[in-house]
């Protein structure tokens, strides 16, 4: 809930430069809260035990089906893209050292001192240290704002990762 809050408010705001998108409405009014709003009362009832087998297995078809559809789109916006553009854009680079590299080191540190669990402050670490979400490209679309950029860089976060989670993880 709390990153789908982020997402359609400072996430749309980073996208478009609009504040309008910095508010409580938005925060609350968004697809995400609307699919809770109708998911958790069911899920409190036990609806599984008395809705039909078609609509149970249409909502699970839609759980499932959710992913691939992302990846078909980020697919389909990459393959757009020529490959010396993709690689040839400094700012990529940037966004590939904040969220790969400096994002995992702060999180780390943060949790570095406090009396947790060693195995708890690694996986910290190693979550940090995963590509950029496919919602930065959902939110591009949806913004009509630099979705080739937004799939651009998933991609190379994504291939980058390969390198900098195993580096990341001799800190432990």
């Amino acid at each position: 809930i709390s990153m789908n809050i982020l997402v359609f408010t400072i996430g749309a705001f980073c996208i478009t430069g609009r504040k309008e998108f910095m508010t409580l409405r938005a925060a609350i009014f968004n697809p995400s809260m609307f699919g809770l709003v109708i998911a958790f009362p069911l899920y409190l009832i036990g609806a599984r035990s008395f809705l039909p087998d078609f609509l149970i297995n249409g909502m699970d078809l839609l759980g499932t089906m959710s992913t691939p559809l992302c990846m078909l789109i980020l697919g389909v916006r990459l393959a757009t893209v020529p490959l010396k553009k993709l690689f040839c854009r400094p700012f990529i680079y940037l966004v590939c050292l904040g969220k790969l590299i400096l994002f995992p080191l702060f999180c780390y540190g943060a949790v570095y001192l406090l009396p947790l669990d060693p195995a708890f402050k690694s996986s910290v670490l190693i979550l940090c240290a995963t590509p950029c979400a496919s919602i930065i490209l959902n939110l591009a679309e949806m913004h009509n704002r630099e979705a080739e950029l937004a799939a651009n860089c998933v991609l190379v976060t994504t291939l980058l990762c390969f390198l900098t989670i195993p580096v990341l993880t001799l800190l432990l």
